[in-house]
């Protein structure tokens, strides 16, 4: 008599689910990262402008130069807004989705353990039934050699 699960299924179905949400997760992690990346280059890129015009209006630079630059720093700190929110829309997925991949582990850790203690149990009722077989032969053995 072989362990046989009554719940299989349902444990496979569980770790189907926990591997998809591992995959999700990935992605949502990829691609917060990516967006935070995009965060790190235009704040340097504001940054270096700024810089820039710095060394422009303490050297004899065309003040139509200077308006330029400070007209694409503005330009530069709206996308540097923008993404922020950009960032924190997928820093926000990410935690969601991090909540979702905890959930989807704990049901099939529930699963595992139930498995584990079935198997426990089979492996009890097992090694009773084995004892009651040797019993068995022993007090046969008994009976005989009394005769």
């Amino acid at each position: 008599m072989a362990f046989e699960f009554r719940y299989q299924r349902v444990l496979d179905v569980r770790n189907l689910e926990e591997d998809r949400e591992k995959a999700r997760f990935a992605e949502v992690q990829q691609r917060f990262h990516r967006e935070k990346e995009k965060l790190g280059d235009l704040e340097q890129e504001l940054q270096e402008l700024l810089e820039r015009e710095s060394r422009s209006r303490s050297g004899r630079q065309k003040a139509g130069n200077i308006i330029e630059m400070r007209r694409y720093a503005n330009l530069l700190e709206q996308k540097i807004e923008a993404q922020q929110q950009t960032v924190k829309k997928w820093k926000d997925k990410l935690e969601k989705q991090r909540r979702k991949l905890i959930k989807a582990t704990q049901k099939r850790r529930v699963m595992e353990t139930l498995k584990e203690n079935d198997f426990e149990e089979y492996r009890d009722e097992v090694q009773k039934e084995a004892q009651k077989v040797a019993d068995e032969v022993a007090t046969q053995q008994y009976h005989r050699e009394e005769r």
